[in-house]
């Protein structure tokens, strides 16, 4: 007979009930769920990164995400779509694995919107079954697990809400990737430190700094203001959302000339070890408001920073001790 536990469960089974609305339409909620680029900024615990999420968010299709703790251990998901009914429901199993490919748990999550007057009512249940004695252990953690993953994905949701509902006449997104012959503890003390950011997050040639901030933490804030020639004004102002020391930096900024708002951005700095060095990739959303024309101009001045980053993680002596 299986053993029970005191609500009356199976002890190697557990079933977790999380309700949650959001401030955004359901058509941007379900987004984050089926769209891998969004999915992985927020699947996981608290601290965790994914550095594999593939979904083929269709009935048949699989899911694949491989989380991994801060300490560095990676849990691998599989899963396949049952059913997929845009915006309103998903259902899917999932199976975790160890690091060998042996089944530890398997499961049904099933993922419900609602619509609430601009509003999204979400629901998950999720089922789960050990298959291994230890399981037991992972069974214990699902609500708290879930809960943080939910917290997260309020988090992004938000930010994408902020982002979606600016008036704009441009919208872009870029991707760069760039190798650095340091390791990713020093690439990310160059963003985290003041005084080494300093040195190569700065303007062009000809525009003077008047101001800079540096609160470097979740919810902290960073503020750059600068003049060019002829007093026209500059201004950047972030806030920082998610940081993983020495592998992730999830960010929001605004930026404003001579006084307005001509953009709001959702950015995200990945690091990932590459042999003795590191490969960063940095992904841009952004969007553009009251008819400001970019032009690429965003994408070509973060390439600058970033070329401007690698000159002085070669220059600096602090960094590298």
């Amino acid at each position: 007979m299986a053993e029970r536990n005191s609500s009356g469960a199976a002890a190697n089974e557990r079933t977790v009930v999380i309700t949650r609305t959001f401030d955004a339409p359901r058509e941007l909620v379900f987004k984050a769920w089926t769209d891998a680029k969004h999915l992985t900024q927020w699947w996981g615990p608290k601290g965790f990164t994914n550095p594999v999420c593939e979904v083929d968010a269709r009935p048949g299709g699989a899911l694949r995400i491989v989380m991994r703790a801060p300490d560095g251990a990676e849990h691998p998901m599989t899963g396949v779509f049952r059913e997929v009914r845009a915006p309103a429901r998903l259902v899917f199993t999932y199976v975790a694995v160890d690091r060998d490919g042996k089944p530890l748990l398997e499961g049904l999550t099933t993922v419900t919107f609602a619509e609430q007057g601009g509003k999204t009512k979400l629901t998950v249940e999720s089922r789960a079954v050990g298959l291994v004695a230890y399981a037991a252990r992972m069974l214990e953690g699902m609500e708290a697990g879930w809960t943080q993953s939910i917290d997260r994905l309020g988090d992004h949701v938000a930010r994408l809400r902020a982002a979606t509902t600016e008036r704009s006449a441009e919208h872009a997104s870029f991707v760069i990737e760039r190798s650095y012959d340091a390791s990713p503890a020093q690439v990310f003390e160059a963003w985290a430190d003041p005084a080494a950011k300093a040195h190569w997050f700065i303007g062009p040639p000809e525009w003077k700094a008047t101001r800079r901030e540096l609160d470097f933490r979740e919810g902290g804030r960073e503020r750059l203001s600068g003049i060019f020639p002829g007093g026209r004004t500059s201004n950047y102002d972030a806030r920082y959302w998610d940081i993983v020391r020495d592998r992730r930096i999830v960010f929001t900024y605004g930026m404003h000339v001579d006084g307005k708002r001509i953009s709001v951005s959702l950015a995200t700095v990945e690091l990932e070890p590459a042999g003795a060095g590191t490969r960063l990739i940095f992904t841009e959303q952004a969007v553009f408001l009251d008819g400001f024309v970019d032009g690429g101009g965003r994408e070509r001045g973060t390439r600058a920073h970033l070329e401007r980053l690698d000159a002085a993680l070669k220059s600096s002596t602090s960094l590298k001790s």
